[in-house]
């Protein structure tokens, strides 16, 4: 009678380790769809963001199939930095006249606006053919 009074112990002590170990085995499965959910979810958040982000990026960019070249350009008497730039400047890649001055400055090594007849510097511009 006592071994059946054990064996009864014993069965009941299984059943609940089962249960136990169902609890966790389910909670477990759980926390493995959730993680997976969340790491899903975040892929495709990022994933959306970049592709909109390189769309936006590519429809912002003015003239981002243009190519950069440089003209050589004479100085004749009478020309000055800020007329040459107004004479040569393209809107669509430079804010300004002042902005495309300076940058036929920084090219060209030229510190203020002294230029000097006879002398050539370069002058940038934009094409979108590759030269």
């Amino acid at each position: 009678m006592r071994n059946e009074m054990m064996n009864g112990m014993r069965d009941k002590d299984n059943l609940y380790d089962n249960k136990v170990s169902y609890k966790k085995r389910k909670s477990r499965e759980f926390t493995r769809k959730f993680v997976f959910s969340i790491m899903t979810a975040l892929f495709v958040i990022v994933f959306v963001g970049s592709v909109f982000s390189m769309n936006a990026k590519a429809n912002s960019s003015k003239g981002a199939a243009d190519y950069k070249y440089y003209a050589n350009y004479c100085i004749v008497p009478g020309d000055t930095l800020w007329n040459i730039a107004e004479a040569n400047i393209d809107y669509n890649h430079y804010g300004s006249v002042k902005e495309y001055a300076k940058e036929i400055q920084k090219i060209n090594k030229i510190n203020g606006e002294h230029i000097t007849n006879g002398t050539y510097i370069m002058l940038p511009y934009y094409s979108d053919e590759l030269k």
